[in-house]
């Protein structure tokens, strides 16, 4: 499955998204890790999980990603850089959630929320 992000003023998070392997962290995930002195497995793990079956993310190959988050159970949406930019309430076994309106702007962050649409 693939996701289409449009409709956000950044145009790194306006891209296509492509079911990834939990088993790949990130590159900005780490570095926000690293930066924080965290443990960048051990923190994905908490976050995402690593199970093959059910905490695959969507990634973009500019880096850009969407995942959920296991410990407040939101999408997140974030940068290249790993910086989250929006955020959408979660369900079992759903993806990130197509009505706009329920997308919200994390601090600092300008509207339009995402658009998403799930392409083949």
């Amino acid at each position: 499955m693939k996701i289409l992000v449009s409709s956000t003023p950044f145009a790194s998070l306006n891209v296509l998204y492509t079911l990834r392997s939990p088993s790949i962290i990130p590159p900005g995930f780490s570095t926000v890790c690293i930066e924080n002195s965290w443990d960048p497995l051990q923190t994905w793990s908490k976050l995402n999980g690593l199970d093959e079956e059910k905490d695959a993310y969507y990634g973009a190959e500019n880096g850009s990603y969407i995942y959920l988050n296991k410990s407040d159970g939101m999408w997140w949406v974030d940068t290249p850089d790993g910086g989250g930019k929006y955020v959408a309430p979660g369900g079992k076994g759903e993806g990130p959630p197509k009505d706009q309106g329920l997308w919200r702007e994390l601090r600092g962050v300008k509207t339009p929320t995402p658009k998403v649409e799930y392409v083949e």
